[in-house]
């Protein structure tokens, strides 16, 4: 009775650590995108059931002012935009009542009008409620950008990062690069947050890390800066 009984719990064993084997075989090696699509659709669709009985554009605390095909086919291409404009958009904004301005968009200074580069400049600085972004790249030492050891001499990053346990920073994915380059707009923000993300192998972004470590310092996401 007894090696009938251990019979049994060996050949359990035995399936249970085949199975987990195959699975394995298949998971990295034999169809890794089979359970990443499996996984994929079914986190899609708990996510849709749970804003189900939400009603579209029902969260009026939010507004998204879009660059979209209307915005280029009435102003012309994004690139050749004025920098004046988005002095104007922070002042229409704040007059309107908005509590934070996150500007999801990553500004180089215009060498050809640097007055409107200051003006922006001044309208961020003096508005108090504008959030920048800020974003980080891997090193390619084959194009002459090497790994930084620390930020921009003139970034006040002290304002801006979070000094966070050392247990939790091994968890952190850790930036090579410090790439945004007008530092003197980030320094007149009241913030500023990092729009690194990576998508899917479909190409749809379903998560972003709340924050990234750079020089062991804690650069929160724009969003998440936001909120907080």
């Amino acid at each position: 009775m007894k090696a009938k009984w251990v019979t049994k719990l060996l050949a359990g064993l035995v399936l249970g650590l085949f199975s987990a084997v195959l699975v394995w075989l298949l998971g990295n090696y034999i169809a890794p995108d089979l359970f990443y699509a499996y996984e994929a659709r079914t986190y899609d669709w708990r996510v849709q059931k749970k804003i189900q009985d939400v009603p579209e554009q029902s969260i009026e605390e939010i507004v998204i002012v879009d660059i979209d095909g209307r915005s280029v086919s009435e102003l012309g291409k994004f690139s050749q935009w004025p920098r004046s404009y988005y002095p104007r958009i922070i002042k229409y904004m704040q007059e309107g009542g908005a509590a934070a301005i996150g500007l999801d968009i990553l500004f180089d200074r215009d060498l050809r009008e640097p007055e409107s580069d200051q003006a922006f400049v001044e309208t961020t600085r003096q508005s108090g409620i504008v959030f920048n972004a800020v974003y980080f790249a891997d090193a390619d030492s084959a194009n002459w950008r090497y790994k930084m050891t620390r930020e921009p001499e003139e970034f006040d990053w002290q304002r801006f990062t979070y000094q966070l346990p050392a247990e939790v920073l091994v968890n952190m994915r850790s930036e090579d690069r410090f790439e945004s380059e007008f530092i003197e707009l980030l320094n007149a923000g009241h913030a500023v947050g990092h729009v690194n993300f990576e998508g899917d192998i479909d190409g749809i972004v379903r998560h972003i890390y709340l924050f990234t470590n750079f020089n062991n310092h804690s650069y929160p996401s724009l969003a998440f800066k936001i909120f907080l």
